[in-house]
């Protein structure tokens, strides 16, 4: 009986120290690889052609060495939020859209709050972005009233008239690289296809030739669904230079103050098909929120929700 346990250890240790040896070897053969690709990359890093490399593959960085290049003559963006601070989630939908505007090369960031007094929490946002940015505020929670409001600080305190004006709700996504580079491109209003609009999955611009015909709301809509606040842009020149604002939400009768309908600019990817914006909704929170003498909170941390 010792005899049989006697050999089944020394079988066990014979075992582990076979395995022992198989992980140095792995180990030893992933290091090397490791050193490898470190010594790669390093013939790279320390030469221009590093970033010519990158650029190669990699389509955002393309566009913004391309933008580099000609930033003196970029159009700016001026982006107009509508914002509402009594949402629980309005800052971290922010937070979102903050980080999809950091691709634009020049921006100016309209921030319209409805309150009668500019908030310290939206405040310290847009103090801690570092992004160029505005902070107005209007006593309504009629959004038209806040665009309105960005409207008009626009007209009276725009730099040039080589600019771009375009609304984004903070809970909207955003494909800012391909918006951007169609914007700036046009001196009319430009309109694209956005998901989840209105009540539909989507609304679009019907084209035939690259030439605006109709809209398409996917489903039964009226005028008023036509286009989405999030679907168009237009050239600052062309507010400037005229006096309206928004009356309702029927945002083709703004579009059509500014420009007559033959001069409306689709986005002509995939005969004008490809959605560049989603009307997205943050889920609402669900929060277990106590002001009961026994229960503190870290007011630091609430200021950031």
């Amino acid at each position: 009986m010792i005899h049989f346990y006697l050999k089944r250890i020394f079988i066990v240790k014979n075992f582990l120290v076979l395995v022992g040896l198989i992980w140095l070897v792995y180990t030893k053969r992933e290091y090397d690889q490791a050193v490898e690709i470190n010594n790669e990359l390093s013939k790279y890093s320390k030469s221009d052609s590093f970033m010519q490399k990158i650029s190669k593959t990699n389509y955002v960085a393309r566009q913004m060495l391309y933008y580099v290049e000609i930033y003196d003559t970029l159009p700016i963006l001026y982006v107009i939020s509508p914002c509402q601070t009594e949402i629980l989630t309005e800052l971290a939908d922010l937070n979102r859209l903050k980080n999809t505007l950091y691709l634009v090369p020049k921006l100016v960031w309209i921030f319209v709050e409805n309150k009668p007094q500019k908030s310290s929490k939206l405040a310290q946002f847009i103090a801690e972005s570092e992004l160029e940015a505005i902070h107005l505020n209007v006593d309504s929670n009629l959004e038209i009233d806040l665009m309105n409001e960005g409207l008009e600080w626009l007209r009276n305190n725009y730099k040039n008239l080589n600019g771009v004006v375009y609304f984004a709700k903070p809970q909207g996504s955003y494909d800012m690289i391909n918006l951007y580079e169609h914007m700036i491109r046009s001196k009319s209003v430009t309109v694209w296809p956005v998901g989840f609009a209105k009540n539909s999955l989507y609304q679009r611009p019907v084209c035939v030739q690259n030439k605006i015909v109709s809209w398409n709301c996917a489903g039964n809509c009226t005028k008023k669904d036509l286009i989405d606040l999030s679907g168009f842009s237009m050239h600052i020149q062309l507010l400037i230079s005229s006096s309206i604002y928004f009356k309702s939400e029927t945002y083709l009768d703004f579009i059509l103050g500014l420009v007559s309908f033959d001069k409306i600019e689709p986005v002509k990817i995939e005969n004008c098909t490809r959605i560049l914006a989603w009307n997205t909704r943050t889920y609402p929170a669900i929060i277990h929120y106590k002001s009961a003498h026994n229960k503190s909170y870290d007011e630091n941390m609430l200021n950031q929700i």
